[in-house]
């Protein structure tokens, strides 16, 4: 009986490793681009996990079944890597795996611990893998620009940066539209379209005039190619600029992030938070410039 779940749990993982993967290959049907390295290994590792399961069901061994804690480890690396796009099925994926895994076998004491230091290894190994693959993917990782508002808006400056894009050829469009996109593209691809729709109607009535309150947000700056918001918070300060430029003949956005630390606790949170600021951020970019190179946008 357990050998029949553990088959049932790896094939159900593998169809939905697969089966995500090429749902978020058609960019077209989800509206939220995903980096194509990003799928085809989510897709690789729903086979390998797979596999695994199958080889220690027929042999028995402990290194298939170390295999599959490998594949779960790598997967939760993914989704993290994933998180603003395909977190919940990786998720799932792993959940599935790891149950699969558990049936193979009482996990206790040094088992236990080996298991969850593969898990944490292959989920390391792979995060800092394909982090700098999904963060660079169909965007630009530049400095803040020249002309760029924000690059002065504080006296010092703890941490800093800037992704770009092109806009598509022969349309030009204005840095309070471009602003809308930006901020409607934060939202996770899993996000229901009532609640996207609630917020392009709300962005809508923004107007960005500087010192309107954008939601727990400010606007601070805007001129006709930039828009400068953010918020003062007891632990750090932080500023986002939608920045518009011309270069090699084409329309450009570039957002740019400044952070100013209050505190040490400003430091300490912004540890894990940058982790997830660099996740975000380009996924928030390579979606506008998506959405805005579709004929209704």
């Amino acid at each position: 009986m357990k050998r029949i779940v553990r088959w049932a749990l790896a094939s159900i993982a593998a169809v939905v490793c697969i089966g995500g993967a090429v749902y978020f290959w058609q960019s077209s049907l989800t509206g939220c681009p995903v980096p194509r390295a990003v799928l085809l290994e989510w897709a690789a590792l729903g086979l390998a996990g797979l596999a695994a399961v199958v080889l220690h069901t027929k042999s028995s061994s402990p290194r298939s079944a170390k295999a599959t804690w490998a594949v779960c480890g790598a997967l939760l690396g993914l989704a993290v890597i994933g998180v603003w796009s395909i977190a919940p099925w990786v998720l799932l994926g792993v959940v599935l795996l790891g149950t699969a895994a558990l049936l193979a076998g009482t996990l206790r004491g040094r088992k236990l611990a080996i298991s969850l230091a593969i898990v944490a290894l292959t989920a390391a190994v792979n995060l800092a893998l394909l982090f700098p693959v999904a963060k660079r993917s169909g965007i630009e990782v530049v400095k803040i620009p020249a002309g760029s508002q924000v690059a002065q808006i504080f006296p010092t400056v703890d941490y800093a940066d800037a992704y770009r894009a092109s806009l598509p050829a022969g349309r030009q469009h204005d840095s309070e539209s471009v602003t809308r996109v930006v901020f409607a593209s934060l939202l996770p691809c899993w996000t229901s379209q009532a609640e996207r729709d609630r917020l392009k109607a709300a962005l809508e009535n923004a107007t960005f005039q500087p010192g309107k309150s954008l939601g727990g947000w400010k606007a601070y700056a805007k001129a006709p190619q930039e828009i400068v918001v953010g918020a003062d918070q007891p632990h750090l300060d932080f500023r986002v600029s939608v920045f518009l430029d011309e270069g090699q003949g084409v329309q450009r956005v570039t957002v740019s992030t400044v952070v100013r630390y209050n505190n040490w606790m400003g430091r300490a949170y912004f540890v894990p938070v940058r982790v997830g600021h660099q996740i975000i951020v380009p996924h928030a970019v390579r979606t506008a410039a998506y959405n805005l190179r579709q004929p209704d946008k």
